[in-house]
């Protein structure tokens, strides 16, 4: 059959509009439509599958518990803990830091298996909460616990709709409480996810626009980070005006944590601020200083990723943010998961080896 230029130039053309289409009508439906949010029991009995469309494409798949699955099971147990970072609501489940970690362990040998007990909008007062259980039903070898100054002692520490949540009583004593559950077991003993803010659809960002906004900021004069670029951080629960000073107060939650996880090491993975105007990311002098007061602890180690975040987006490839919103806000993306992920893996070793932790240390 001989070759016809027009016909084929007609079928190319369609075959490139239907493509688009199609890509077109899925953003939409995805953006805007499609969120699926198992109910609790599904998510307790195992077998809720969560869709996330807004922020990145995310897959969850749930196991008993609200354990988010990872590629591997057997072999000694490790638990990872913490917010919607660790969660990972934002990507499938098998690019989270815990599967990461996980498949980094095996491929050298290290039969370990990583369960993910993130759960979004959470604080330490639910790591706390948990953890006798954990340590019961699970018997960890290490517990991974990824926090911020918020999440120790921010609003989201004191606040009284969450299932776990502190108060501090007329002497100062820190109290953990938690909320009863719901008399007909439903979803709004723990928070289900809400719908965010919707932002601008089919804004597709590659690391040429990274490179294209470094160029843009770069040799700009830049002095401390800009603390306003970021998120107000939730005014903070400080002691009251009886001489107590914050580390009593931090101290106390230190106390609670142990109770709860016994010996058992644990490695905090201390998540950083971004500032925009210095096109850094970093630790404030209050961050560095409850990381100082976590490593005097014997069994705990404290692990900083704003290094390595700042080595990868000078070299144009952003940790946070997502093609479908903003390369440069928001959580960790597959490459930040990729690289707390493989830190972690290699601090791991080091303390099954009962070698120094060398890696991602936070030296303050």
């Amino acid at each position: 059959m001989p070759f016809n230029r027009q016909r084929f130039i007609k079928y190319a053309l369609q075959f490139v509009g239907w493509t688009v289409l199609f890509f077109l009508l899925t953003e939409i439906f995805v953006r805007f439509a499609f969120v699926s949010s198992p109910t609790l029991s599904s998510k307790v009995n195992g077998g809720g599958m969560e869709i996330y469309g807004f922020e990145g494409y995310g897959f969850i798949y749930y196991l008993p518990n609200l354990e988010i699955a990872t590629p591997f099971s057997g072999g000694e147990n490790i638990v990872t803990l913490g917010d919607s970072y660790t969660q990972a609501r934002h990507l499938f489940y098998w690019k989270s830091y815990s599967s990461v970690a996980e498949k980094a362990l095996r491929s050298q040998g290290y039969i370990k298996d990583i369960r993910n007990f993130g759960y979004m909008g959470t604080a330490i007062p639910y790591e706390i909460g948990i953890g006798k259980s954990l340590m019961k039903t699970y018997h960890p070898a290490i517990a991974v616990i990824q926090i911020s100054m918020d999440d120790l002692v921010g609003e989201k520490a004191f606040d009284k709709t969450a299932p776990f949540y502190f108060q501090i009583d007329t002497a100062g004593n820190l109290i953990l409480n938690s909320r009863p559950k719901q008399a007909d077991n439903s979803d709004n003993y723990l928070k289900l996810p809400v719908r965010l803010e919707n932002k601008p659809a089919f804004s597709f960002y590659s690391r040429l626009s990274i490179e294209s906004y470094l160029k843009t900021v770069r040799g700009q004069k830049t002095g401390k980070p800009d603390v306003e670029t970021e998120p107000k951080g939730i005014n903070a629960k400080k002691p009251d005006k009886a001489g107590n000073d914050s580390d009593v107060l931090f101290n106390q939650v230190f106390a609670l944590l142990e109770d709860a996880y016994g010996e058992t090491p644990i490695v905090f993975i201390f998540r950083p601020s971004f500032s925009k105007k210095d096109n850094q990311f970093y630790y404030d002098e209050d961050a560095k200083r409850i990381m100082s007061l976590l490593s005097q602890h014997p069994n705990w180690h404290t692990m900083c990723v704003a290094d390595p975040f700042n080595s990868s987006f000078q070299n144009g490839y952003s940790p946070i943010g997502f093609g479908n919103t903003d390369p440069f806000s928001g959580h960790w993306n597959a490459n930040g998961h990729k690289i707390v992920g493989d830190l972690l893996a290699e601090n791991l070793i080091s303390m099954m080896e009962n070698r120094p932790i060398t890696t991602a240390v936070c030296n303050f």
